[in-house]
């Protein structure tokens, strides 16, 4: 009958649609699937997010070019008076650091003119440089470039831990909503059917009544639980229109303009068959978020940054020392690049700089700072992974409870609705009374109430768990 249909496992999943969209435009229901999948890729939340990682990597672009851009360089510098030229200096090149912290330069100078420099002048047609110059104590393992991409780099992997965090709280409310939405559109669907059932008992009781085989009294029995269904599923229709709305609030375009419900949509969750949430399965999911929950990442970049600190500030501890080393050749004939290597012995600019402070008080109080500021990191990265497996293993309950919840009300709404049956059968044959029939329905009608609560928070402990894990896009939910 219809109210073992109300009790039986509700919402059958229909075949998914060809795309979210189509499923808004005329599918009778919207599937928790298709509705993850829609506030995923176009809730403003996640697109907010993507784009915080894409200013990461573009921060990163740019600290690269630092370390990997090279440069090209052109100076001119002229000067005549009354006709004469005093000096005419021409200087191009190019310039390329390198990842080790060496610099590379090859250019061109020509320098010539009664009153040019002498350290500027050069031959008539010019020469060609090509030298490097060589770090010597400090920056020979890290300066300020590397470390700037070092840092962009933990930005841009701390970037992805506020993206997912930010992510996972949306699709936690989301799915938490529409956990909400399924209870109530169950509640409703129970409330129509035993609203239905009372109708019809009431007509039938009348009916006896007419007849001379009922009393007076059950006609007044059955109108009043008439009246109190038609109040429940009142009470629920509004409960349901309540949380349609929140649902909607969920739901965008394409284009970042707001999606409305098509009237009649309902939802469409079957948590039975989802994936069970074994010790094994468990065992595996909390490896891999101990490795790429929001979380850990945040407090990993958090590691890699403090860590990439400290030994630039080590590296303030050694002197300033840089050694520079150029060839020179005569731009004659080309003879540079095409001819011998020239003389190095003779033709040649070297040049050496230090500096070094003596007490290191600046360097060594930088150090011990960036120290405390990695022990401090390092300890936010061990409470972060406590934090994990504790709220994994209480998610994980949780789920493992509610599974045994459903099962066990599931038998509890069978044994109901075999309690409402044969009620129904000794009112038939005159052994029970109508109150006694309302009784057993009632049960029935709140025990299949109770399975639609148990199933909508089956699939909010599911949405608890990925985000306890930190990756709920991954894990399946239905």
């Amino acid at each position: 009958m219809a109210l073992a249909a109300a009790a039986a496992p509700l919402g059958a999943q229909a075949a998914p649609p060809a795309a979210p969209t189509a499923t808004l435009a005329s599918a009778p229901q919207l599937p928790l699937r298709d509705f993850y999948t829609l506030v995923l890729e176009r809730h403003p939340v996640a697109r907010q997010a993507r784009l915080l990682q894409r200013q990461a990597e573009a921060e990163l672009l740019a600290a690269r070019g630092g370390l990997f851009d090279p440069a090209a360089y052109l100076l001119i510098d002229r000067k005549r008076f009354t006709g004469k030229t005093s000096y005419d200096y021409l200087e191009a090149g190019l310039k390329a650091p390198t990842p080790i912290g060496i610099d590379v330069k090859l250019g061109f100078e020509r320098g010539r003119g009664t009153s040019i420099n002498p350290e500027a002048g050069t031959p008539n047609s010019g020469q060609f440089v090509a030298g490097v110059t060589i770090p010597l104590a400090r920056g020979i393992i890290t300066d300020q470039r590397r470390n700037a991409v070092a840092q962009a780099a933990a930005l841009r992997d701390q970037a992805i831990g506020e993206r997912l965090g930010a992510v996972n709280k949306l699709l936690f409310s989301a799915v938490k909503e529409y956990a909400g939405w399924y209870e109530t559109d169950q509640r409703r669907r129970i409330a129509r059917e035993g609203q239905e059932l009372a109708e019809l008992r009431a007509r039938l009781v009348r009916s006896r009544f007419v007849n001379g085989e009922a009393a007076a009294l059950d006609t007044v029995e059955a109108a009043l639980e008439v009246q109190r269904r038609t109040v429940a599923r009142l009470e629920a229709d509004a409960a349901f229109f309540s949380a349609t709305q929140s649902v909607a609030l969920f739901l965008w375009d394409a284009d970042g303009g707001p999606l409305e419900l098509v009237a009649g949509t309902e939802p469409a969750l079957d948590v039975p068959g989802a994936e069970r949430a074994d010790s094994a399965r468990l065992d595996q999911w909390l490896l891999e978020a101990l490795r790429r929950h929001p979380e850990i990442l945040k407090a990993d970049a958090k590691v890699v940054r403090a860590r990439a600190d400290r030994l630039l500030a080590a590296q303030g501890l050694l002197p300033e020392a840089s050694l520079s080393f150029s060839a020179l050749g005569s731009a004659d004939s080309m003879g540079f690049w095409t001819g011998p290597w020239p003389d190095l012995a003779g033709n040649q600019k070297l040049g050496f700089e230090g500096k070094q402070s003596l007490l290191l008080m600046k360097e060594r109080g930088k150090l011990g700072a960036t120290r405390a500021k990695l022990e401090s990191a390092e300890l936010d990265r061990g409470l972060a992974a406590r934090e994990v497996r504790l709220a994994v293993a209480a998610a994980a309950f949780d789920l493992q409870t509610f599974e045994q919840v459903v099962a066990r009300q599931a038998v509890a709404v069978t044994q109901a609705r075999a309690m409402r049956d044969g009620e129904v059968r000794r009112f038939e044959s005159g052994e029970s009374t109508l109150f006694v029939v309302n009784l057993r329905e009632r049960l029935l009608l709140d025990e299949s109430v109770k399975l639609a609560a148990a199933r909508a928070k089956l699939a909010g402990a599911r949405a608890a768990l990925a985000v306890a894990l930190g990756f709920p896009a991954a894990l399946p939910l239905e």
